[in-house]
């Protein structure tokens, strides 16, 4: 499974609703309205934030059926490597936690097999730190 294309699909964004209002969005850590100067809002403005919350919604939707279907994907895979591979592909995608994921993943393979996810998510993450500090 390629998961080169979806690294940055779910990254934070912001959007501008009128000069004093913007909409921050964030499939990690939720959103946030910032409001500075007149918070008023004409009708248009509103509809525009609706909108925005709309796509916000539908991107989180696409998200979440992304992580189901990579769920099921990791679920046939046959050895360890190619989970680890896996795991170090979700970890470098914005807006998807590999701790969350391994929890989900967890929920829906036996028990003996958790402690070698867990295993398999803190190789990653000690990899990829050690890449970071090089």
């Amino acid at each position: 499974m390629n998961m080169d294309t979806y690294q940055t699909v779910f990254s934070d964004y912001e959007l501008e609703v009128t000069e004093s209002i913007s909409m921050h969005f964030s499939f990690m850590k939720g959103h946030r309205l910032d409001v500075g100067g007149d918070p008023r809002m004409s009708e248009a403005e509103l509809m525009k934030l609706n909108e925005y919350i709309a796509e916000y919604k539908e991107r989180r939707q696409h998200r979440d059926q992304l992580v189901e279907e990579v769920l099921n994907y990791a679920l046939g895979l046959g050895t360890l490597d190619e989970v680890r591979d896996l795991f170090e592909d979700i970890e470098r995608m914005e807006g998807v936690s590999l701790d969350d994921f391994c929890m989900q993943l967890g929920k829906r393979v036996p028990q003996f097999v958790k402690p070698q996810l867990e295993q398999l998510k803190a190789d990653v993450w000690d990899k990829l730190l050690l890449a970071y500090e090089e």
